[in-house]
Protein backbone atom coordinates (compact mmCIF):
# COMPACT_ATOMS: atom_id res chain seq x y z
CA UNK A 1 0.00 0.00 0.00
CA UNK A 2 2.79 2.45 0.85
CA UNK A 3 4.44 2.04 -2.55
CA UNK A 4 1.10 2.50 -4.28
CA UNK A 5 0.46 5.75 -2.39
CA UNK A 6 3.98 6.92 -3.15
CA UNK A 7 3.50 6.19 -6.87
CA UNK A 8 0.20 8.08 -6.94
CA UNK A 9 1.74 11.04 -5.17
CA UNK A 10 4.67 11.06 -7.58
CA UNK A 11 2.31 10.96 -10.57
CA UNK A 12 0.26 13.85 -9.18
CA UNK A 13 3.34 16.01 -8.57
CA UNK A 14 4.68 15.17 -12.04
CA UNK A 15 1.41 16.35 -13.52
CA UNK A 16 1.76 19.65 -11.63
CA UNK A 17 5.32 20.04 -12.97
CA UNK A 18 4.12 19.40 -16.51
CA UNK A 19 1.85 22.42 -16.15
CA UNK A 20 4.16 24.58 -14.01
CA UNK A 21 7.80 23.44 -14.45
CA UNK A 22 9.19 25.30 -11.44
CA UNK A 23 6.31 24.87 -8.97
CA UNK A 24 8.07 24.92 -5.58
CA UNK A 25 5.78 22.43 -3.86
CA UNK A 26 6.01 19.94 -6.72
CA UNK A 27 9.77 20.35 -7.03
CA UNK A 28 10.24 19.87 -3.29
CA UNK A 29 7.98 16.82 -3.12
CA UNK A 30 9.59 15.13 -6.12
CA UNK A 31 13.07 16.04 -4.91
CA UNK A 32 12.38 14.37 -1.59
CA UNK A 33 11.05 11.33 -3.46
CA UNK A 34 14.19 11.20 -5.62
CA UNK A 35 16.42 11.65 -2.54
CA UNK A 36 14.69 8.78 -0.76
CA UNK A 37 15.05 6.67 -3.92
CA UNK A 38 18.83 7.24 -3.82
CA UNK A 39 19.05 9.72 -6.68
CA UNK A 40 20.62 12.88 -5.21
CA UNK A 41 21.42 14.30 -8.66
CA UNK A 42 17.73 14.30 -9.65
CA UNK A 43 16.83 15.80 -6.26
CA UNK A 44 19.44 18.51 -6.76
CA UNK A 45 18.17 19.38 -10.24
CA UNK A 46 14.56 19.65 -9.09
CA UNK A 47 15.48 21.82 -6.14
CA UNK A 48 17.70 24.06 -8.26
CA UNK A 49 14.74 24.67 -10.55
CA UNK A 50 12.55 25.63 -7.60
CA UNK A 51 15.17 27.72 -5.81
CA UNK A 52 15.79 29.71 -8.98
CA UNK A 53 12.23 31.04 -8.64
CA UNK A 54 13.02 32.46 -5.19
CA UNK A 55 11.54 29.67 -3.08
CA UNK A 56 12.69 30.22 0.49
CA UNK A 57 11.80 26.92 2.13
CA UNK A 58 14.70 26.16 4.51
CA UNK A 59 13.97 22.42 4.26
CA UNK A 60 14.33 22.58 0.47
CA UNK A 61 17.54 24.56 0.83
CA UNK A 62 18.91 22.00 3.28
CA UNK A 63 18.02 19.10 0.97
CA UNK A 64 19.63 20.95 -1.93
CA UNK A 65 22.83 21.27 0.10
CA UNK A 66 22.73 17.59 1.01
CA UNK A 67 22.28 16.65 -2.64
CA UNK A 68 25.28 18.75 -3.66
CA UNK A 69 27.33 17.35 -0.79
CA UNK A 70 26.38 13.81 -1.86
CA UNK A 71 27.92 14.65 -5.22
CA UNK A 72 31.11 15.68 -3.39
CA UNK A 73 30.35 19.35 -3.98
CA UNK A 74 30.17 20.76 -0.44
CA UNK A 75 31.79 24.02 -1.54
CA UNK A 76 29.28 24.43 -4.37
CA UNK A 77 26.47 23.80 -1.89
CA UNK A 78 27.77 26.55 0.36
CA UNK A 79 28.18 29.02 -2.50
CA UNK A 80 24.68 28.30 -3.85
CA UNK A 81 23.09 28.63 -0.45
CA UNK A 82 24.94 31.87 0.27
CA UNK A 83 23.69 33.25 -3.04
CA UNK A 84 20.16 32.23 -2.05
CA UNK A 85 20.58 34.02 1.27
CA UNK A 86 21.88 37.13 -0.46
CA UNK A 87 18.73 37.21 -2.64
CA UNK A 88 16.68 37.44 0.55
CA UNK A 89 19.04 38.83 3.19
CA UNK A 90 16.29 39.29 5.78
CA UNK A 91 15.54 35.55 5.83
CA UNK A 92 17.43 34.01 8.77
CA UNK A 93 16.59 30.47 7.68
CA UNK A 94 18.55 30.92 4.47
CA UNK A 95 21.57 32.26 6.35
CA UNK A 96 21.46 29.40 8.86
CA UNK A 97 21.40 26.79 6.08
CA UNK A 98 24.25 28.59 4.30
CA UNK A 99 26.27 28.63 7.52
CA UNK A 100 25.76 24.91 8.02
CA UNK A 101 26.83 24.27 4.43
CA UNK A 102 30.02 26.30 4.89
CA UNK A 103 30.75 24.35 8.07
CA UNK A 104 30.24 21.06 6.19
CA UNK A 105 32.65 22.34 3.52
CA UNK A 106 35.28 22.88 6.22
CA UNK A 107 35.08 26.68 6.09
CA UNK A 108 34.25 27.70 9.64
CA UNK A 109 35.26 31.30 8.86
CA UNK A 110 32.68 31.53 6.08
CA UNK A 111 30.10 29.77 8.26
CA UNK A 112 30.56 32.36 11.01
CA UNK A 113 30.37 35.14 8.43
CA UNK A 114 27.07 33.74 7.14
CA UNK A 115 25.65 33.78 10.67
CA UNK A 116 26.81 37.35 11.15
CA UNK A 117 25.35 38.40 7.81
CA UNK A 118 22.02 36.90 8.81
CA UNK A 119 22.12 38.56 12.21
CA UNK A 120 22.61 41.94 10.52
CA UNK A 121 18.87 41.86 9.78
CA UNK A 122 17.84 39.95 12.92
CA UNK A 123 20.53 40.38 15.62
CA UNK A 124 18.89 38.12 18.18
CA UNK A 125 17.68 35.35 15.88
CA UNK A 126 17.88 32.25 18.09
CA UNK A 127 18.83 29.82 15.32
CA UNK A 128 21.66 32.02 14.04
CA UNK A 129 22.88 32.68 17.58
CA UNK A 130 22.91 28.94 18.28
CA UNK A 131 24.72 28.04 15.07
CA UNK A 132 27.29 30.81 15.44
CA UNK A 133 27.90 29.92 19.11
CA UNK A 134 28.52 26.28 18.15
CA UNK A 135 30.99 27.41 15.50
CA UNK A 136 32.87 29.65 17.93
CA UNK A 137 33.01 26.82 20.46
CA UNK A 138 34.44 24.50 17.79
CA UNK A 139 36.97 27.22 16.93
CA UNK A 140 38.19 27.19 20.54
CA UNK A 141 36.49 30.40 21.68
CA UNK A 142 34.01 29.35 24.38
CA UNK A 143 33.80 32.90 25.75
CA UNK A 144 32.39 34.18 22.47
CA UNK A 145 29.94 31.25 22.34
CA UNK A 146 28.68 32.11 25.83
CA UNK A 147 28.33 35.79 24.92
CA UNK A 148 26.14 34.92 21.95
CA UNK A 149 23.94 32.46 23.81
CA UNK A 150 23.41 34.88 26.70
CA UNK A 151 21.54 37.07 24.23
CA UNK A 152 18.77 34.45 24.28
CA UNK A 153 16.09 34.75 26.96
CA UNK A 154 16.81 32.12 29.64
CA UNK A 155 13.56 30.26 28.95
CA UNK A 156 14.38 30.14 25.24
CA UNK A 157 17.86 28.82 25.95
CA UNK A 158 16.48 26.14 28.27
CA UNK A 159 13.89 25.11 25.67
CA UNK A 160 16.47 24.69 22.88
CA UNK A 161 18.45 21.48 23.57
CA UNK A 162 21.23 22.15 20.99
CA UNK A 163 21.72 25.71 22.31
CA UNK A 164 21.65 24.51 25.94
CA UNK A 165 24.20 21.79 25.09
CA UNK A 166 26.50 24.31 23.39
CA UNK A 167 26.12 26.67 26.35
CA UNK A 168 26.95 23.91 28.84
CA UNK A 169 30.03 22.85 26.84
CA UNK A 170 31.17 26.46 26.52
CA UNK A 171 30.95 26.96 30.28
CA UNK A 172 32.88 23.75 31.05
Amino acid sequence: LTEEVRNRGRAAWQKVLAERPADPAACHALALDRWQAGDPAAARDLLARSLATGSDDPAALALFALALQADGRAGDAAVSLTQAAMRDPRNPGRWAVAAEAWAAAGRRDRAIAACQDGRAADPDNPVLLRVEARLWLAAGDPHRAVQLLRRLPPKRLAADPPAARTYTHALA
